[in-house]
């Protein structure tokens, strides 16, 4: 048996890269800190102050777009929303400052937490067409509330930004405030993507269906990511309007949606990353200020060109370059959806490379004595053998299929198959091509919509559960045509398992409270 050699596996090495991280993140905040100081020039400060913005905005696509694969353009509207929240109170309503830029930043949460849901169901290019028509009914309700909003001209003057009795209102000041939010919010997001729910993004990203089978509940976790998103971009649209003191349509058209994706494909999908790419963006930007009536199809361009030849951007941090091109390479991992309804396993690879293996639920007294339960075979014979098994089994059936169809249309891939797979069994399930083997896996791990019949795992019916929640139950499956989440480490790929054992969410991982931090050693442990 020859040893398997993982590269940068060893202790040896992560412990390298980990330092080699740390340094280029202690040396980046210290340039940010020191800036004014080596560049006392009020229109470099005012750039790198609107860099600030883009940071916080850019983090906001790493989780939605970076992490997760969500190819969303809404963030553009939620930073009109916060912006435009945040200067209607302070300016109509005569609310504090520092109030109204909360409320600013929870508003777009608000609106996406509604939206999300049924937005989310929709996929890559969909999505995004979805997500671009958030951005531009949020510019129509702007432009045609004059009263309100001031229609094109906008709304100005807003109100210095004042917190806890300390004025914002001096180049300085502003730039430490919009750094000093951006690096919180950075550091935080870093953190939380780092664990759990890094992971939980990073898997869905590269594989729903495989991690929907490993317990992680995907459409909860995308809605998570787009409401997170939304929420850091009102906090910049909030910080935007009490720094400029003023906003209008125009900063918030499609070139806000594209900007920041290119900023994250420069700074390879990572938090810190975001910082580079949104910095050096700024300055191109304002570098360029002849041509910004062609800006939209410029920045375009840019985002086509990044994700052909460099989708992991040009951030050489460790571990961040396979992750964008993990969502580049996404649907190509996808399994197709005709694979998973009718694919055979033993189907020539050309036709369909959906291929699955059998449903295991596997009891932690199992040892050396463990029977091997007889073959079980599509059709009327198989209830027959099934039950017998069942009943020489000590512990009883742990999984029961009770008549169980599925029709496509006039085709009757599954009709009425019954088993009982006790526990400590082993079953295997033989049948030619087209016998419906691998349609009726799909149905009892819940990836396949039943047309009549029952199953039930461990006494419970799991007929209409989610397949996430029918892993919860302690049904796992493996498949034929590895899932391997191609964005993450080996550890981490392993990790993934222990998502239904873990509870850690954003903010514990986020602010690294001891609960999450005793759970990410247990599951490394283990």
């Amino acid at each position: 048996m020859e040893d398997l050699q993982v590269a940068g596996s060893s202790p040896g090495r992560y412990s390298w890269n980990r330092s080699k991280g740390l340094v280029f993140k202690t040396l980046l905040v210290v340039i940010l800190l020191v800036w004014p100081i080596l560049y006392q020039s009020g229109y470099a400060m005012r750039i790198m102050t609107t860099g600030g913005l883009w940071a916080i905005i850019t983090v906001a696509v790493v989780i939605i777009l970076g992490q997760a694969g969500q190819l969303s353009f809404g963030h553009s509207a939620f930073y009109g929303m916060g912006a435009y929240t945040a200067a209607l109170l302070s300016m109509k309503l005569s609310v504090p400052t520092f109030p109204a830029m909360i409320v600013g930043a929870l508003v777009p949460g608000v609106i996406a937490l509604i939206v999300g849901r049924p937005v989310l169901k929709l996929r890559y290019f969909y999505l995004a067409l979805a997500t671009i028509g958030l951005g531009q009914i949020f510019l129509v309700l702007v432009t045609q509330f004059r009263t309100v909003t001031g229609s094109t001209t906008g709304l100005a003057p807003i109100p210095t930004l004042n917190i806890f009795g300390f004025d914002f209102n001096t180049n300085l000041r502003q730039y430490y405030l919009i750094w000093v939010v951006a690096v919180v919010v950075v550091l935080f997001v870093d953190r939380a993507l780092k664990y759990r729910v890094g992971r939980a993004l990073r898997g869905l990203a590269t594989s729903e269906i495989a991690s929907s089978t490993l317990g992680v509940r995907t459409a909860n976790w995308k809605l998570l990511a787009f409401v997170t998103s939304a929420v850091i971009c009102g906090l910049a649209g909030g910080l935007y309007a009490f720094v400029t003191m003023a906003v209008t349509p125009s900063s918030f058209t499609f070139t806000a949606a594209i900007l920041p994706i290119v900023m994250m494909l420069i700074g390879g999908g990572s938090a810190w990353g975001a910082v580079i790419g949104a910095v050096l963006m700024t300055w191109v930007i304002n570098g360029f200020t002849s041509v910004q009536e062609y800006s939209g199809i410029i920045y375009s361009v840019i985002m086509i060109l990044l994700l052909i030849f460099l989708p992991a951007g040009l951030a050489l941090q460790p571990g961040q370059r396979a992750r964008l091109k993990a969502f580049v390479l996404r649907e190509k991992l996808r399994e197709p959806a005709q694979c998973l309804v009718a694919a055979e396993e033993d189907r020539p690879v050309g036709q369909c490379e959906t291929s699955v293996g059998l449903p295991l639920a596997v009891s932690p007294d199992i040892g050396p004595e463990t029977s091997t339960g007889e073959s079980a075979a599509t059709g009327q014979g198989s209830e027959a053998s099934a039950g017998r098994r069942a009943m020489e089994s000590a512990g009883g059936p742990l999984l029961e299929v009770e008549d169980l169809s599925v029709h496509f249309g006039g085709l009757k891939a599954v009709e009425k198959v019954s088993l009982q797979v006790g526990e400590g069994d082993i079953v295997a399930l033989i049948g030619p091509n087209g016998a419906g083997k691998t349609t009726l896996f799909n149905a009892v791990t819940r990836l396949q919509k039943l047309s009549g019949g029952t199953v039930r795992f461990d006494g419970k019916d799991v007929t209409k559960t989610s397949p996430a929640d029918t892993a919860r139950l302690g049904m796992a499956r493996t498949f034929q045509n590895l899932r391997i989440y191609v964005n993450m480490t080996v550890l981490e790929n392993v990790m993934v398992g222990c998502h239904r054992h873990e509870r850690s969410g954003l903010w514990a991982g986020g602010l690294g409270l001891p609960r999450q931090r005793r759970e990410e050693k247990r599951s490394r442990e283990r």
